[in-house]
């Protein structure tokens, strides 16, 4: 999570996620030979993972200096997966910039000695401990993760819940998963020599490119690394060669060639799940990762992937509120941040290719079933916390400022989530639909957003407003209500999110004529 304005802390109430670990056996992840998935043992305890620093350092310490490595002893335990028991000699510290700095319960990262298959699958050393600390934010990444898996992403990342103890102390409830780096569980480059990870991202951003002004950073090799192996000439030969091949990179995307430097495929499958998480980062961009196995051939193509950091997405950035935005709302349309990732990604859309290969992928998601086992997910993932995830919102989140009792809330949340993400990925079809039929020219242009949301919703392949969410069937929608943008037809009110036949008027009052004439869509849980 990167440095964003504190403004949630202030905000009274949010909705709430509903999210993802492994639940059924994965083509990308084998667990070991005695272990069993995690939808056979939902009943069973959350693992633990014990940090112990060495003496006499304290959380504290960790605290007081977030990227200084700190000697420890790491220990998982797991009664439902006893396979993934191990213990190593690891470094520790902290990570995050906003997260980090939203309170008590702190996100951290820590590398193993020896690499090590900690959640069965590949192994390495480089993994964190994501903290979730924005309120209802829990299975946020779970969902993106595990949309990650089923599309067929790059790199997609894994989660095991985990109940996280430091010298002892109780911490509460984080998502284990890898780090996002080159490294053998998580994006491979076959020669280090030759290829590059870069993270665009508006505040890590070392420079930026001469097309879209995207700022860019070198995740990996790092400069310094490059040089002590390679050579100080044979560092700066690869910094200048990196540097052309980015511009080349964005200057043919912006002319509506990017299939000639982009693996469009693995694109179309990257963005449709930002796009079905409503995560906007990309529009800034922000912790958009992208890498290329050889610089130096121009045959090899720039990938995108893994899919990071969503926990602002579905509707919160802009909000603060997850669900905040409707599921009919149009990824790089409309309101929503107004940077060079927004053009980028548009103009990505010029290009015959991606928009072929984006459209498959939203009607393959629906047409075989994908998100049904998404939805599936969100309720067997809440099952298999739930315990752990009411000590830990007991712990953190369990009362207001004034010490009146908030109850936990995600149970009662994960229905709301399913019919969330079904109408969103019927909506995306729809939409990849529109664009193909314009030649993707309506998606440079925001007032396209009207035409796209007179579409008819609820054809033979979209649920209609009733079909997705069937006990919702009130007209009216009474308090505070408000337009989601100045051409929405999408409206938000305090307990619901409608839907109106026209663009709504300025009169937002309980009982105006417009208000008659709209349906809801489906009910925010009350916080």
């Amino acid at each position: 999570m990167k440095i964003r304005h504190l403004l949630p802390l202030l905000c009274g109430w949010f909705a709430f996620v509903g999210i993802s670990l492994k639940t059924q056996a994965q083509p990308s992840v084998t667990f070991t030979k005695n272990a069993q998935p995690l939808s056979q043992t939902t009943s069973a305890a959350v693992a633990q993972l014990h940090v112990d620093l060495a003496t006499p350092l304290t959380l504290q310490d960790v605290h007081a200096a977030k990227k200084t490595w700190r000697r420890s002893k790491i220990t998982l335990t797991s009664t439902a997966l006893p396979a993934l028991n191990h213990s190593d000699s690891a470094k520790f510290r902290g990570r995050g910039n906003t997260s980090w700095s939203m309170g008590e319960k702190k996100p951290y990262r820590f590398k193993l000695d020896k690499s090590h298959a900690l959640l069965g699958g590949a192994k390495g050393k480089a993994w964190v401990l994501l903290s979730q600390p924005i309120k209802g934010s829990l299975l946020t990444n779970p969902i993106g993760f595990r949309a990650a898996q089923l599309v067929g992403t790059v790199a997609a990342n894994h989660v095991l819940p985990v109940e996280l103890y430091v010298n002892q102390e109780y911490r509460g409830l984080y998502l284990l998963t890898e780090q996002v780096d080159a490294a053998s569980n998580s994006v491979k480059l076959k020669d280090e020599s030759k290829g590059a990870l870069l993270e665009l991202d508006d505040y890590d951003g070392t420079y930026k490119d001469d097309n879209f002004r995207l700022p860019v950073s070198v995740k990996s090799p790092e400069a310094q690394d490059y040089s002590k192996a390679y050579g100080k000439e044979a560092e700066k030969t690869f910094s200048d060669q990196l540097r052309s091949e980015v511009n080349r990179f964005t200057a043919a995307v912006k002319a509506g060639k990017a299939e000639e430097v982009v693996d469009v495929e693995a694109f179309a499958r990257y963005f449709f799940v930002n796009a079905l998480c409503d995560n906007r980062e990309l529009r800034h961009p922000k912790s958009t990762f992208v890498h290329r196995t050889d610089i130096f051939s121009p045959s090899s193509l720039w990938t995108f992937g893994p899919v990071w950091d969503v926990d602002w997405a579905f509707g919160y950035e802009g909000t603060f509120q997850y669900l905040g935005t409707p599921a009919d709302s149009s990824y790089l349309l409309g309101a929503g941040p107004n940077k060079s990732g927004k053009e980028f990604f548009r103009a990505m859309f010029l290009s015959q290719s991606v928009r072929d290969a984006y459209q498959r992928v939203c009607h393959e998601f629906v047409k075989k079933g994908k998100i049904d086992q998404l939805a599936a997910y969100v309720e067997e993932f809440e099952t298999s916390v739930r315990t752990a995830a009411q000590r830990d919102w007991k712990q953190w989140y369990g009362h207001d400022r004034w010490g009146n009792e908030r109850p936990y809330p995600y149970a009662s949340a994960v229905s709301y989530w399913q019919s969330w993400l079904h109408a969103r990925a019927a909506y995306l079809m729809q939409e990849a639909d529109h664009w193909q039929q314009t030649k993707g020219v309506t998606y440079l242009n925001d007032n396209t957003i009207t035409a796209i949301r007179t579409l008819p919703w609820g054809t033979a392949d979209a649920p209609t407003d009733a079909a997705a969410a069937p006990s919702l069937s009130s007209p009216r929608c009474f308090s505070h209500l408000r337009p989601l943008g100045a051409s929405s037809l999408s409206l938000r009110c305090r307990s619901a999110i409608v839907r109106c036949p026209s663009p709504p008027h300025r009169q937002w009052q309980e009982g105006h004529p417009i208000i008659e004439q709209c349906s809801v869509i489906f009910d925010i849980p009350s916080l």
